[in-house]
């Protein structure tokens, strides 16, 4: 997952709610314009066949765009941003109080033990929603298999298919997994982590994971989505479809005036305090997404990657290959991109430098044209 940025000198700041209207009316179609040509400029370097670009400047999308046959209209999977969905819906529940990030999975998931029978590893009721949300729990796909993919995803898809979420039997499958290490000793990035936050959700909520979700976050923030058609094996980790601009509408779930989170929580959220990725202090994992501080605020990212081809699947063959960026800048733009087929790790951190330096290409003339936002960022 890249979390680095292509810098330039200078001061960032959230100018699209404060720069005056006439470099607001500059800045968009340039904006829409540079990452457009930053796309299909990578497309044609990497031979990416198909991908959608949704790029938004505050709550207005100002580039939609197709490339490749593909209606950019559509719902597209996922893949790994469905985790924001799930840890925006773990924040409503700290919110409500039904949840804590300190709870245990022992107390929380008291009742799934009973049904299925106890862990493997004794640990596993230690540790707590924090750790899950962090990646700190102790799984692994390095030392062991992670219990949500690998040989346990492809039994699951054996016996049920990619249609439906089975968030109980992958937990079934998962809890059989011993821990590498000692719940909260480390970062490491691992789908099970949010596998079980879907069985924590359906704990806490007493509601179906998606059912939740899309009622508690989705739809107030205005948009829509469902876990699959194909993928809803996935669930909590992996599972969500939704279209370029309904996604858009869902990082708004990281505004602070969102009410996603309550204010202790999005204090937590933005500490890098037990939450680094282990390179570096400018970024630390949180809620389902990358956080980075920038100079104009907060930037939340993520990355989301997915190929599978298994002949065996219940329901028939089952074969995709895609990929999806997701970033919402601390300076006021978001944008989203899916790609297919999953491009190679180096073309895909070729492609997060273009999209930044097409974000920053149009910052600057639109800074040069404000210097009285200059100098209020700088007060912050």
């Amino acid at each position: 997952m890249a979390v680095a940025r292509t810098a330039w000198a200078g001061v960032a700041v959230a100018a699209w709610a404060l720069a005056p209207a006439v470099a607001r009316s500059e800045a968009v179609p340039a904006a829409a314009a540079a990452f457009d040509a930053a796309y299909k400029d990578w497309m044609r370097r990497h031979r990416i066949p198909q991908g959608v670009l949704a790029v938004a400047a505050g709550d207005k999308v100002i580039l939609l765009k197709g490339y490749g046959g593909l209606d950019p209209k559509a719902p597209v999977p996922l893949a790994s941003l469905s985790k924001a969905i799930t840890g925006a819906c773990v924040a409503t529940l700290v919110r409500d109080g039904k949840l804590s990030l300190g709870s245990r999975l022992g107390d929380v998931l008291a009742p799934l033990f009973k049904r299925q029978g106890e862990p493997a590893d004794p640990r596993v009721r230690t540790i707590t929603i924090e750790q899950l949300l962090t990646h700190r729990s102790g799984f692994s796909r390095k030392a062991n298999p992670d219990p949500a993919s690998g040989a346990a995803l492809v039994a699951q898809l054996r016996e049920q298919g990619g249609g439906k979420p089975a968030i109980d039997s992958a937990m079934a499958r998962a809890l059989a997994y011993r821990l590498a290490r000692p719940p909260g000793q480390a970062y490491e990035y691992v789908n099970a982590n949010y596998l079980i936050l879907g069985a924590v959700i359906e704990q806490a909520a007493k509601r179906p994971y998606e059912d939740y979700c899309r009622e508690a976050v989705l739809r107030p923030l205005g948009a829509t989505g469902r876990l699959g058609p194909k993928w809803a094996a996935l669930s909590a980790y992996g599972g969500w479809s939704l279209t370029a601009t309904d996604y858009l509408k869902f990082l708004h779930a990281f505004d602070r005036a969102s009410g996603v989170a309550d204010a202790a929580t999005w204090r937590w959220m933005l500490t890098p305090g037990g939450k680094s990725l282990g390179k570096g202090p400018d970024a630390h994992y949180a809620l389902g997404v990358v956080v980075r501080r920038d100079a104009g605020g907060p930037t939340f990212l993520h990355t989301g990657l997915w190929t599978h081809a298994q002949s065996d699947a219940a329901g028939g063959p089952l074969s995709d290959s895609h990929a999806t960026l997701a970033v919402k800048s601390g300076e006021g733009l978001s944008w989203f991109v899916y790609m297919a087929p999953q491009p190679p790790n180096a073309a895909r951190f070729a492609l997060d430098k273009a999209l930044w330096r097409a974000h920053d290409s149009v910052r600057r003339p639109a800074l040069a044209r404000t210097p009285s936002v200059r100098s209020a960022a700088r007060r912050d």
